[in-house]
């Protein structure tokens, strides 16, 4: 009998401690499980909805952020890919200025122009030329002037971020929305934007889920609310392009308004201008554009096509716009590449203010999607504009 209430005894005391190591070890699987479902893989959140323009609730509707490092919803072996590749690019000097855009008011020293253009539309030139240029070298840095002599006419500068920093300037850059892009199961991804080492990285990748997946920016916010515009002027960005196919980087101007236009006014009250699109490894195409009349049955575009594999060495060059009363002239480092103006296309020069995009896309346009050369990226090292005196 005493034995037996002895073993009694010690049960009843070893209870409680056999209940605290169960509570434990619950727990702290539950902890790993939650863990492990927060940081899986990448494009969990997608939302299909395609679209070429910017104006449209499809098209550019739904989330946004101005965060500007890699999301966690990336995953780690995609992350680890991208923070390779982004030190392997050449950063720009340190003695660059700060990121945040400012208006300069007092003249300095005029220079020429070392310029190229950017832009992004997602369907074919439909009246479009074609050129073949001469090689050019990489452009090297060089510091915002406050103002520039371009053509003869002298240009004050009036936006700049040359994007120092580890995130982008919340004052007027934004992600665009991560909506569903061209017509290849594309997104917009706010994972896909970082800010280092002295530039803008606009990745692109395909996620965990098979999702090609791109990064985007804009001086506009998610309730369509622009922070920095501009009708005129000279625009310019130096940038690394991509060396992968399937995808192309852009540097356009945009109006909000682009689908309410009024259709028969030609571009003068609403414009997309693309300054470049690198739609082209293989051939070193880039593409400048002007899209007026909506994006429906009564689109227009004029649009050239230069080819310059040169410009897909993995070295930065600049593309530019200047935007005057009576012409568009782009350039890419520096030298003229295409214009056009109202003597040609009547009333193509827009007069509306437009806000600033670069941006990163997959589509057929670019061609074929190589998962063996991504992840991917185009660098921005600075975008600078000025306004005429």
């Amino acid at each position: 009998m005493k034995k037996a209430l002895f073993r009694i005894l010690c049960l009843a005391l070893a209870l409680p401690l056999l209940l605290v190591a169960c509570h434990d070890a619950t727990g702290t699987a539950s902890s790993k499980g939650a863990s492990s479902t927060a940081s899986g893989g990448a494009s969990a959140d997608a939302s299909p909805v395609g679209g070429t323009s910017d104006v449209t609730t499809s098209a550019d509707g739904g989330s946004e952020t101005a965060s500007a490092v890699v999301a966690s919803n990336t995953s780690s072996v995609l992350s680890e890919a991208l923070s390779s590749l982004h030190a392997s690019s050449a950063a720009k000097p340190s003695s660059t200025s700060s990121s945040k855009p400012t208006t300069s008011s007092k003249p300095t020293t005029s220079s020429k122009p070392t310029t190229s253009s950017q832009s992004t539309t997602s369907s074919k030139p439909t009246t479009s030329s074609q050129s073949t240029s001469s090689a050019t070298a990489s452009v090297p840095y060089s510091p915002p002037a406050d103002t520039r002599v371009i053509n003869g006419t002298t240009y004050q500068i009036t936006f700049k971020d040359e994007f120092e920093g580890t995130s982008l300037n919340n004052t007027y850059w934004y992600c665009c929305p991560e909506t569903p892009r061209q017509d290849v199961g594309g997104k917009w991804s706010d994972s896909m934007v970082s800010v280092h080492d002295g530039c803008l990285y606009l990745g692109a990748a395909v996620d965990s889920n098979g999702t090609p997946i791109s990064g985007a920016v804009r001086t506009m916010n998610k309730w369509y609310q622009v922070k920095w515009s501009q009708c005129k002027g000279y625009f310019e960005c130096r940038a690394k392009l991509q060396s992968a196919p399937g995808f192309w980087g852009a540097f356009w101007l945009m109006d909000k308004n682009m689908n309410d236009k009024s259709v028969g006014n030609g571009a003068s009250d609403g414009a997309e201008i693309d300054i470049f699109e690198s739609f082209s490894v293989a051939q070193g195409g880039i593409n400048h554009a002007i899209h007026w009349d909506g994006y429906g049955d009564h689109h227009q575009q004029n649009a050239k096509q230069v080819y310059n594999k040169s410009l897909y060495d993995g070295q930065f060059h600049t593309f530019g716009l200047a935007w005057t009363d009576t012409e568009y002239i782009f350039y890419i480092d520096g030298k003229e590449t295409y214009r056009v103006g109202n003597a040609a296309v009547p009333n193509i020069i827009c007069q509306n203010k437009l806000y600033l995009k670069l941006t990163v896309e997959f589509g057929s346009w670019a061609g074929s999607i190589n998962k063996t050369k991504l992840p991917d990226a185009v660098v921005v090292d600075y975008v600078r504009v000025y306004q005429a005196q």
